[in-house]
This record gives structure tokens, C-alpha cells and sequence, in this order.
């Protein structure tokens, strides 16, 4: 045999290797395919196949905990959104108060974090007493303003009250508290 049929030889194996090589890993890659589309075939198949049972436990569930849910919000002290407004009054953002003492500032450890070189640390706080919401400026340098007044100390907070920071506008929703029924 001469060098030319002896490099024909060996090109020819390495070629048919090569191929083989690619054929398995198309052939893999094919199996995982289809391995995935199955068993995610078979948990969306699982999630609709729920008994009529689990339905109605489902069903009974959901409104036992929407009655609780609605209990511990009545029951709550301090519960009263902000609402993070534009120039427009859109509402951009909410965050709900659940706590009787609520901060607001420029550190980490703030309920409310604002971004921004005009905000205090600890610009300001929102302390609920029986039912009753009072904001109180924590900040020497910088100004909490209640609509349109500079607060010096402590002020009450009424439903609608705005609320600006920097370039922070805040409007202060007080959440009704529903009447308890009467035993009797």
C-alpha cells in the first residue's frame, strides 16, 4: 500500500468518527428534547386534572382565609397605605403601613428607602396611636412638608394628606375600619 491510499484510509475513519460523533450527539440532544417536553407535558397535565374534592376544598379554603384575612385587617392597629404620586396625582407606587411605628429615610434600615442626597438618614416617622396616625421630621437639614407646611415637630395625619420628601410625594390613605356587628 502506498502513502496516498494510506492517508485515504485514515481520513476516511476519522471522517466516519466524526460523523458518528455528531450523529449520537444530535440523537442526545433530540432525547432531552423530548424528555422535557414530557414531563413538562405531564405536570401541566397533573395541574388540570384537579377532582372536583380538592375543587371544593380549594374553594372552602380560599374563602376561610379571605374571612380571616379580613378579620386580622380590621383587628389591626395602623393599617394605612402611602402612595407614591407624580406631579399629575397618578399613583406610581403603594406601600402598605402595618406597623405602629414606621420610618422613613434615606438608610437601609427604613421601612420606606429614598434615594437621593436631599433625604436625611432618617428623614421622618409615622407612629399609630389608637387609631391615630402622627408624622414626626427626624431630619434637621431637610425638610418634611405636610401639605405645604414645614413640620417642626409632630402633626396629625388625616386621610388624603400629602406628603413631600426631596423630590418624594406621598399622599396618606387611612384604611376604614369596618363596624364589628352587635351581639345581641
Amino acid at each position: 500500500m502506498d502513502k496516498f491510499s494510506l492517508f485515504l484510509l485514515l481520513f476516511l475513519i476519522i471522517a466516519s468518527c466524526l460523523y458518528l460523533y455528531l450523529f449520537y450527539f444530535y440523537l442526545y440532544i433530540q432525547y432531552k428534547k423530548a424528555e422535557t417536553k414530557y414531563y413538562d407535558k405531564k405536570i401541566s397535565t397533573k395541574r388540570h386534572f384537579i377532582t372536583e374534592r380538592e375543587k371544593s376544598k380549594n374553594r372552602i379554603k380560599n374563602n376561610v382565609t379571605t374571612i380571616i384575612d379580613s378579620e386580622l385587617i380590621n383587628n389591626m392597629a395602623g393599617y394605612a397605605i402611602i402612595e407614591f404620586i407624580n406631579e399629575c396625582g397618578t399613583i406610581i407606587k403603594t406601600h402598605t403601613i402595618r406597623k405602629s411605628y414606621f420610618k422613613i429615610g434615606r438608610h437601609e434600615s427604613n421601612d420606606i428607602v429614598l434615594r437621593g442626597q436631599t433625604v436625611s438618614r432618617h428623614q421622618c416617622s409615622i407612629i399609630c396611636k389608637n387609631n391615630t396616625f402622627i408624622i414626626c421630621n427626624l431630619s434637621h437639614s431637610n425638610p418634611t412638608i405636610l401639605n405645604n407646611t414645614v413640620i417642626d415637630g409632630k402633626k396629625e395625619l388625616f386621610f388624603d394628606d400629602i406628603i413631600k420628601i426631596a423630590n418624594y410625594t406621598f399622599r396618606f390613605r387611612e384604611i376604614e375600619y369596618e363596624s364589628k356587628p352587635n351581639a345581641g
